[in-house]
């Protein structure tokens, strides 16, 4: 009987969730349509070829035009009803702009339009935290911005709402359209995207929008379609065993449910903020990564892999006795290195030392800062905004010294003394606090502790939660490291 009742209770589970999948299925209409995210206050990448998505009546021709030129556009539907076309779009402003579309006598108008630079958010709870935080998890620097003029012009976000499907899906299932920031929309933004566009607008003056497509607890492989997961023998991926399991970490599901519904929309690139659900599931997570980025670009119409892929570097957390996030930002430093115009920001110093088991900490206004400096520096021209954290490239013994060699800390680090997360062990493989150190013009980092005489090791920040506070000059902290002497 209690095996009867138990397989009913799985069986009315099953229909529940199979209902919310069906029910985001692709939506059949005749009628002209422009498909979200393509819609009212949308901000177009400036200077391209820029994908318009719809559906009209099966092969109806579809015309449009854009108010900036009057230039008159033409496509024809497919036997399903869907159509695509390209515009060419201006140089970006403030200026509200137009688009009218027609087909068999419907006419559709989009609205307050801006075209500037467009950017891909993608990632889990950290990347989806919103500006008004979570609950006990606040988001420093909030507050200061509501009193700050309007900027709905400057910064305007969709949101894709969460959605999982076991089929790629069309139409955007869940979303509010697309927001400009202002004291009402704040609250909902994704703070990590809000500070990004924030710090790109005020330098380039002019319209940053935001794609958000973030998922809560959401593991990389939320990301990737079933096919490629196959390849990894990954498990489970049937539908059952799926609907069984967690609502946390599901396979392929985020990405039909999400991604696939604003895949094309142009834009400049990525911005990535993930790991923390895979800390457990850290093998293979560089290589899926690096597939993932292939894979979205192809999605996104990037044949030669040149839209940039910016990822955070997980926050010191500590998961537990064990060396699991120093073995998941290695991954993600790896990654990083794999991935064709990829970039990392490092986080190690933005942790406090109450946040040790809060996995969502309050400082995002650094890492949204941290991920423009890439930007700009790499992508808009802004050659002297450094933007790259010092990394040890190299180390060495001579008696009780290590010699560690840094980049990018041309003009020396910010402190000899007080360094926290810095350490060295000896052969009993017991680690003791840097007592000494001195950075020198061949921009060497040399180091010992009075309480090891033969180092064995030397790491630093390399523990789940062993924040930092080595710098470069211009505030950006030294990478993770630990090397291991014979």
């Amino acid at each position: 009987m209690e095996h009867i009742i138990n397989s009913l209770k799985i069986s009315i589970m099953t229909i529940l969730l199979s209902s919310i999948f069906v029910s985001c299925s692709t939506r059949e209409s005749n009628h002209l349509m422009v498909k979200e995210p393509w819609s009212d206050g949308m901000v177009l990448q400036q200077n391209s070829s820029t994908l318009i998505c719809g559906r009209s009546k099966p092969s109806s021709n579809v015309y449009i035009i854009t108010s900036w030129d009057k230039k008159r556009y033409r496509t024809a539907a497919e036997e399903s009803g869907v159509w695509r076309l390209h515009i060419d779009t201006p140089s970006a402003s403030y200026a509200k702009r137009n688009i009218i579309v027609k087909s068999k006598g419907e006419i559709l108008c989009i609205k307050n339009i801006l075209v500037g630079e467009v950017w891909i958010a993608g990632g889990q709870s950290n990347m989806e935290m919103p500006l008004a935080g979570y609950f006990d998890s606040p988001v420093e620097g909030y507050e200061e911005l509501l009193t700050l003029p309007n900027m709905e012009d400057k910064v305007r976000m969709f949101t894709v709402g969460v959605t999982e499907s076991f089929e790629p899906l069309y139409d955007v299932a869940k979303t509010e359209g697309w927001k400009g920031a202002c004291s009402q929309t704040l609250p909902q933004m994704s703070a990590v995207a809000f500070f990004f566009a924030y710090t790109l607008s005020e330098k380039l003056d002019i319209p940053i929008g935001i794609i958000s497509l973030a998922r809560g607890g959401s593991i990389v492989e939320s990301w990737l379609p079933k096919e490629i997961l196959q390849e990894y023998d990954y498990e489970p991926l049937d539908e059952k065993s799926i609907l069984e399991s967690s609502e946390w970490g599901r396979p392929y599901v985020l990405y039909n449910g999400m991604q696939r519904c604003v895949a094309g929309y142009t834009a400049r690139g990525f911005i990535w903020y993930q790991g923390c659900s895979n800390v457990r599931k850290s093998d293979g997570y560089a290589d899926k990564l690096t597939r993932m980025v292939s894979l979205w670009r192809n999605d996104w119409g990037d044949k030669d892999e040149s839209m940039p892929f910016y990822q955070v570097e997980i926050l010191p957390y500590q998961y537990g006795n064990s060396d699991r996030g120093t073995i998941k930002r290695d991954a993600q430093h790896l990654a990083a290195k794999q991935i064709p115009n990829g970039g990392i920001v490092v986080t190690d110093d933005l942790a406090y030392p109450h946040e040790r088991t809060n996995v969502h900490p309050s400082n995002k206004r650094p890492i949204g800062r941290r991920l423009a400096y890439l930007a700009l520096n790499r992508d808009y021209g802004f050659n002297t905004i450094n933007c790259y954290s010092p990394e040890a490239t190299d180390a060495w013994v001579e008696g009780d010294m290590v010699f560690v060699k840094l980049t990018n800390a041309w003009n020396g680090l910010d402190r000899w003394e007080g360094i926290k997360g810095l350490e060295i062990s000896g052969a009993d493989g017991i680690f003791y606090p840097v007592s000494e150190a001195l950075y020198d013009w061949d921009h060497i980092l040399k180091i010992k502790s009075e309480k090891v005489k033969k180092p064995v090791e030397v790491r630093y920040c390399y523990r789940d939660f062993a924040p930092g506070n080595l710098h470069n000059t211009v505030g950006l902290p030294v990478a993770p490291f630990r090397f291991v002497f014979e």
